[in-house]
């Protein structure tokens, strides 16, 4: 029901069931054996280096399916097996002789902290590389596209089934089966399939670091760490029954090309059957998963911590860290919401790509041997991808990117600008006459904190061994609640667009 006064009359844009989903298992094999030599010409410099092999496998195949096999080229009981070698090395090199092999713990009895040498450079390069899982071979085990394998039903527009919610409702109610007539190119019965493709393997990166650690007088330890990341054979996944044949272009939305022909498409609700767009109508979505695409990261970490031997540090533990981050990946418009040609790769921010992050904590002792506790984390939004809740271009996928209109056509968006947050809407409106980019759009700066507050029994008399705590999750809404009542100004809150 896209829009609410639909679902009001009664008048829905698809319906879709899961008619059957048979047990499905999986089993897989990972194993390691690593070998590494450390050279230490003195005591100031060490290097690590050595060679890790890696052994990876599904146990057991999905069946067979000739009838597939021979319509597109597709087969079902794939079960790669993996066998890679992965090297690693690391050094540390002590600038300043004295403090060679000084690293340690130190504690403030109430808490306790790694102090690493002053003046330590540090580095290393590595490929590192996933496992296989049970649930992927587990996933295709059950949609070969056999008959007694995973079914399903997808009506659109005038196909759709009655929804009777009362009857729905009373016991031992029975769903429907069926679509309720309507063209043929608007029912759609062919099952799901799952494949892995002969040369799936696990995700790899090569990742390089380099960090320093260093003193300020007797202020402040500090250390400043760098990552970088080559990520290779990342996941992906392309449907092997989808023909690419654009039918027309919706020329108001860049000519984006859309695979079904107009009478595929309801006229009341615009929602798309995915058949016609199919190189087979025997199965639905062929979904083979790849090992074919990349991605890049990079890090930079600068922490501080007060010296024990500073004023600061005597009575008060604390530790501040930020941290510079960005990360790029490689996708297929098949893995999220697609412009055009699903089968496309683009690249853009990956949806976890934390620009800036500052974590501070505090510890600081009572009275009656009471200490209290401050975590907090404040960082900058997470990116998104301004999507439609349906299928445009007929590829059988929703969440197509959504084309941001100008004019007299972009009137129905107007409250939405209205009520949106600043930078949801400064990011539609910059975007404005396009398709949106993915992840092109850019969430509000959340923060989290907790506050602990701890008291020893041998305060209150109970004994060594009895230790009380009171933890607050957010102290700042409960600050909002305290000094505003009912009428909060948002304290602690994460907004989410």
């Amino acid at each position: 029901y896209p829009p609410l006064g639909d679902l009001a009359a009664g008048r829905a844009a698809s319906f879709t069931r899961t008619l059957a989903q048979p047990a499905r298992t999986g089993t897989t094999w990972n194993g390691a054996a690593a070998i590494s030599h450390r050279w230490a010409p003195s005591r100031v410099f060490q290097l690590l280096y050595g060679v890790r092999l890696e052994g990876n496998a599904f146990l057991g195949a999905p069946a067979a399916n000739p009838a597939l096999a021979q319509a597109l080229d597709v087969r079902t009981d794939v079960a790669p097996r993996a066998l890679h070698v992965s090297p690693r090395a690391g050094f540390s090199w002590y600038l300043n002789r004295s403090q060679a092999g000084s690293s340690g713990m130190r504690g403030y009895g109430f808490a306790q902290h790694a102090v690493l040498p002053v003046g330590q450079l540090r580095g290393g390069i590595g490929e590192f590389r996933g496992i296989y899982r049970p649930g992927t071979i587990a996933d295709a085990d059950g949609a070969t596209g056999r008959a007694d394998d995973a079914r399903r039903l997808a009506c659109v527009g005038a196909a759709v089934p009655a929804a009777d919610w009362s009857d729905f409702a009373a016991p031992g109610a029975v769903f429907p089966t069926s679509c309720a007539g309507g063209a043929p190119g608007l029912v759609d019965q062919a099952p799901p399939v799952i494949v892995l493709a002969p040369d799936f393997r696990p995700a790899r990166s090569w990742r390089a670091s380099l960090g320093w650690n260093s003193r300020v007088r007797s202020w402040f330890d500090y250390r400043i760490d760098g990552t970088w990341a080559l990520n290779l054979d990342q996941p992906s996944t392309i449907d092997r029954n989808f023909a690419g044949v654009p039918r027309f272009a919706l020329a108001g939305e860049g000519d984006r090309p859309v695979f079904a022909p107009v009478s595929a498409i309801d006229a009341a609700s615009g929602a798309v059957s995915a058949i016609a767009a199919r190189r087979t109508s025997e199965v639905a979505t062929v979904a083979e998963r790849r090992s074919d695409l990349r991605g890049r990261a990079r890090q930079l970490t600068v922490s501080v911590l007060p010296s024990l031997d500073g004023r600061i540090g005597r009575r008060v533990f604390s530790s501040f860290a930020y941290t510079w981050a960005s990360a790029r990946s490689a996708a297929r418009g098949f893995d999220g919401g697609t412009a055009g040609d699903p089968t496309d790769v683009d690249w853009a921010r990956t949806p976890f790509d934390v620009r800036h992050q500052f974590i501070g904590q505090i510890a600081t002792p009572l009275p009656f041997d009471m200490t209290v506790q401050l975590f907090a984390r404040i960082q900058s939004g997470l990116p998104y991808t301004p999507i439609v809740a349906g299928d445009i271009n007929g590829d059988g996928r929703f969440g197509d990117r959504a084309f941001i209109p100008t004019g007299a056509a972009a009137a129905p968006l107007a409250p939405l600008l209205a009520a949106a947050q600043g930078r949801v809407r400064r990011c539609l409106e910059r975007q404005a006459g396009t398709i949106a980019a993915r992840n092109s759009c850019e969430g509000p700066w959340t923060q989290s904190t907790s506050l602990r507050l701890s008291i020893p029994g041998r305060g209150l008399k109970l004994g060594e061994r009895v230790t009380l705590g009171l933890q607050v999750a957010n102290p700042a809404g409960a600050l909002d609640r305290l000094l505003h009542g009912r009428a909060p100004r948002g304290w602690g809150t994460n907004w989410t667009p």
